[in-house]
């Protein structure tokens, strides 16, 4: 049986254990079968009780034998406490995983149950080998009301019993509980029904004898509880459409501004007199542009811009081109049909919000046209197949270009001029070179040229070599070769 904790309700873990004890409870005495609380997210381990049942130390010995044993000296990681035995493991897939080893060294137990954190939930559900029986959700209604239909929907997609407990335990049930003990009065009343509903007629035997308005009762409280549920499965439904959509449209806003933006990322920050030029974007003014753009989406759509979060995936990139936008959004619980038309003072008390969050991602696409002074904004034709930066007209990769904004600032400020006579070359330009001047010396054959890697530049001129040869290296360039000044 799979349990666990929805939206921020507290408590799954004790219900789940009180839910173990009554089904150990009800085994007929003397009978060799116990019952396991597997719990994934353990941040710390527990001992055995002194007193425990002897199914629970036999389970407890299997598993000990099968490999989970003690992994911290001052606790136990298999443990049998009361009438039930206790596993601990980390909240990880891997964990989940290795579910399948421990059910098949569970030759003495009837029921395993394992709590694991909300965000395995899916990946437990779908797994074959755990071949889960039930799930039990701990929500608080009304506020996880809808989050509590989905799940409850998703389990009944697997064709599985699903239980909801509105509530805890309650201070000292849970610690009698997480101690494999009865928790006693009502609460133990509750906990038999859950133990019921999710076990069947084959559970646990009845701690109670209903009488037949009780039996009615319940069978309308019931259908007026699956009628809220799908009431509230339906709005639900709805929200998550718009905030998703709302996602999608923010996402692609971003990655249109990208793709616009693109060329002027690329353009010199200088004009040849050495005034800012107006069209070059430097790459934090790129980023917010597009930012910008996703939270205008949204709240043309809507949504409080505010609720969007941006970020960029390949952010580490000197050219972003892909964009994450992530919403969460909230729906009023009084507004979802079988809500409308109640008394102000009834809607007070079940109203609430639904929180529904969204997630898109989207992707530039670089202009593929010519775009900056009718030259190409990528390179192509073999070797370096990247965005391009034009400087004096010449193209090199982006963080050349931004190399040699450094270097040439540094060398005006000295009184040197310097000027690109040749950068990136394609193989078919390298090609048509190496014809005209078949020389390997001071021509290398097409394929082997570094100018493909658009790394390398020709500089000029030669009164310039003096001043590149002392400064040079402090931004990151070094002569290639001792012969040809200055490559």
């Amino acid at each position: 049986m799979l349990a666990t904790d929805l939206g921020e309700a507290r408590g799954g873990l004790a219900v789940a254990a009180a839910v173990g004890v009554v089904v150990a409870a009800g085994e007929p005495s003397g009978a060799a079968s116990g019952v396991l609380l597997a719990e994934l997210g353990v941040e710390r381990g527990r001992g055995p009780t002194m007193l425990a049942s002897a199914p629970a130390r036999e389970l407890e010995e299997e598993l000990r034998e099968a490999g989970f044993e003690r992994s911290d000296p001052r606790f136990a990681r298999v443990a049998a406490r009361g009438r039930l035995c206790w596993l601990g493991l980390p909240a990880t897939e891997e964990a989940l995983g290795d579910m399948s080893r421990v059910l098949e060294a569970m030759s003495a137990a009837r029921l395993a149950i394992v709590h694991l954190p909300a965000r395995l939930w899916p990946l437990a559900v779908g797994q074959r080998d755990l071949r889960p029986r039930a799930g039990l959700l701990r929500a608080d209604l009304p506020a996880d009301r809808a989050l509590a239909a989905l799940a409850v929907a998703e389990l009944r997609e697997h064709r599985l019993p699903a239980r909801v407990a509105a509530r805890p335990l309650g201070r000292v049930a849970s610690r009698r509980a997480m101690a494999g003990l009865e928790v006693g009065g009502a609460v133990a009343r509750r906990v038999s029904r859950l133990a019921r509903g999710l076990l069947g007629p084959g559970g646990p035997p009845a701690a109670e004898r209903g009488q037949a308005l009780l039996m009615v009762l319940g069978a309308a409280f019931a259908i007026l509880f699956a009628a809220a549920l799908l009431a509230a499965l339906g709005g639900a439904l709805t929200a998550t459409a718009r905030v998703q959509r709302t996602a999608d449209l923010a996402a692609l806003s971003a990655a249109r501004s990208l793709r616009d933006d693109f060329p002027r990322l690329f353009m010199a920050p200088l004009l040849s007199s050495g005034t800012p030029n107006p069209r070059h974007l430097d790459r934090r003014e790129y980023l917010a542009r597009a930012a910008e753009a996703a939270r205008e989406a949204a709240g043309r759509n809507g949504v409080d811009p505010d609720r969007l979060r941006v970020s960029f995936p390949d952010t580490a990139s000197f050219a972003p081109l892909r964009v994450r936008a992530a919403l969460a959004g909230s729906i009023d619980t009084a507004q979802l049909p079988g809500q409308r038309g109640r008394s102000a003072g009834d809607q007070g008390s079940a109203s609430g919000a639904i929180r529904i969050e969204a997630s898109a991602e989207a992707a530039a696409s670089p202009p593929s046209s010519p775009s900056v002074g009718g030259m190409p904004t990528s390179a192509s034709g073999g070797g370096y197949s990247g965005p391009l930066a034009y400087r004096q007209g010449k193209p090199m990769r982006p963080d050349v270009a931004l190399a040699f904004d450094r270097l040439a600032g540094a060398a005006r400020r000295a009184g040197v001029w310097l000027a690109i006579n040749s950068a990136y070359r394609s193989d078919a330009e390298q090609a048509r070179l190496f014809a005209q001047h078949p020389d390997p010396r001071w021509v290398a054959p097409p394929g082997q040229s570094l100018h493909r890697c658009a790394t390398e530049l020709d500089l000029g001129p030669s009164s310039a070599y003096t001043w590149l040869a002392a400064h040079a290296p402090r931004f990151g360039f070094v002569k290639r070769y001792s012969w040809e000044p200055w490559h």
